[in-house]
C-alpha cells in the first residue's frame, strides 16, 4: 500500500468524488449550523455569560472555525491503488504550499477543538466535584496525609 500523498483538486473524476466533495460540504454546513445555534442561544439567554457558558462559546467559535478550515481543505479520498489524497475544490486548485497551510490550519483547529474539550471536562469536574474534596480523596488514597 502506497503512503498518502497530497495532491491538488484539479478535477473530480468519478462519482465517488463527487459524493466525497457533497459530504464535506454538508458536513462543514452543519457542524457551521449546529454551533451557530448554540452561540446564539448562549447569547440571548437571560443570564450573564461566565465560566461553563464562556467555555461553550470558545468552543463553538473554535467549532466553526475549524469547518471553514476543513471546507477550504476539502480532502478527498482518490479510488484505486494511487492512494492520492486531493486536497481544495475542482474550482480553485491550491499550489503545492497552499495545500500545506491548508492542511495546517485544519489540523491547528482539530488540535485546538481537543484542547477546548478537555479543558470543558476539567472544568465540569472541578465544578462538580470540590478541588479541596478531590485533592483530600487523592492525598488519601496515597496514604500522604
Amino acid at each position: 500500500m502506497p503512503k498518502n500523498k497530497y495532491i491538488a483538486n484539479y478535477e473530480m473524476l468519478n462519482d465517488v468524488e463527487i459524493v466525497q466533495n457533497f459530504n464535506n460540504l454538508l458536513t462543514a454546513f452543519l457542524a457551521a449550523a449546529i454551533n451557530l445555534f448554540v452561540i446564539i442561544r448562549l447569547l440571548h439567554s437571560r443570564t450573564s455569560v461566565h465560566g461553563l457558558r464562556r467555555l461553550l462559546l470558545v468552543q463553538s467559535t473554535v467549532a466553526i472555525l475549524g469547518a471553514i478550515a476543513g471546507e477550504c481543505a476539502n480532502e478527498v479520498q482518490t479510488v484505486g491503488k494511487s492512494g492520492y489524497i486531493k486536497v481544495g475544490h475542482s474550482f480553485l486548485p491550491p499550489s503545492y504550499q497552499g495545500i500545506r497551510y491548508l492542511l495546517c490550519v485544519e489540523d491547528f483547529f482539530s488540535t485546538l477543538i481537543q484542547y477546548i474539550i478537555a479543558v470543558f471536562n476539567l472544568h465540569r469536574l472541578i465544578a462538580v466535584t470540590k478541588l479541596v474534596k478531590l485533592l483530600g480523596n487523592i492525598l488519601e488514597f496515597y496514604g500522604i496525609t
